[in-house]
């Protein structure tokens, strides 16, 4: 009886309303959220093994578990900043910032690539604190609504795990479509689409939020002609030519070479 007499005093010391029931939209930003999550986390698997080598593809796993688990001590710390009045403007917020950070994160890791004075050690400290970003903010959103709407918690978690294990069958399919960092762009609008869901109470920044998703609307079939969001021309430290053909898949970037470029490959390479 104790405890609960200190608690309820704290909740009304807080001046925070009672928590809410969620909303269809709220279940739906975050089933997008996680699956948009899952979604660039596998994708940066198969960036880092093409960019890196194979075994810097498990970083990934690191960056995104450390990345969404400060984004939930960042709710912690900061309660005025993130209260429940504040909910609704700080998911919409941090989702945005999810997308418009996964593109960027991807776009500057594949330009280090093309910086040759760049060693290794400092491309991969980088690599890691650009790619920590995005998952900093999907860790806010998903905790703002896990902890803000706690009289729907089980059904909100089945939610997310069904957008995180969406998002483990999205991947193989959408290299089917695009390659690898042509996804990205993929992912950052499935994340503008959770911003909309989670803005429709906010007039203002909900036509914001509508206005960025169908940018990226266009510019992912633009991408597919131009190829300004592309890897190369220097992997690894070795400039590669252009294929007359390129896949993607979760096993394996696919490379197909004119025979005479091939050639002159190995002739240089045996030192003919």
């Amino acid at each position: 009886m104790g405890e609960l007499t200190v608690s309820q005093e704290i909740l009304s010391e807080t001046n925070e309303p009672e928590p809410r029931s969620a909303s269809r939209s709220t279940f739906a930003g975050l089933f997008l959220v996680t699956l948009a999550t899952l979604v660039y986390e596998l994708l940066l698997t198969r960036i880092f093994s093409v960019t890196m080598w194979y075994h810097c593809a498990f970083m990934a796993v690191s960056v995104a578990v450390f990345g969404m688990t400060v984004g939930a001590i960042a709710v912690y710390l900061a309660p005025s900043l993130f209260s429940r009045k504040n909910t609704t403007l700080m998911l919409s917020v941090s989702t945005l910032a999810f997308s418009v950070t996964s593109i960027l994160s991807v776009y500057f890791h594949l330009a280090m690539l093309n910086q040759t004075n760049l060693d290794f050690i400092t491309m991969l400290q980088n690599t890691y604190l650009l790619t920590l970003v995005p998952f900093f903010f999907s860790g806010i959103s998903v905790c703002l609504v896990l902890t803000r709407n706690t009289k729907q918690i089980s059904q909100l978690y089945a939610a997310d795990l069904l957008g995180a294990a969406a998002g483990c069958l999205f991947l193989p399919a959408l290299f089917e479509v695009v390659d690898g960092p042509s996804a990205v762009l993929v992912v950052a609008f499935l994340c503008a689409l959770a911003a909309c869901a989670f803005s429709l109470p906010l007039k203002r920044f909900r036509l914001v939020t509508i206005i960025f998703t169908l940018i990226l609307a266009v510019l992912i079939p633009i991408n597919q002609s131009t190829h300004w969001m592309k890897l190369g021309p220097i992997v690894r430290g070795r400039k590669e030519e252009t294929p007359l053909f390129e896949k993607w898949s979760m096993a394996a970037r696919v490379r197909v070479l004119e025979m005479d470029r091939l050639l002159n490959r190995l002739y240089k390479a045996v030192g003919l």
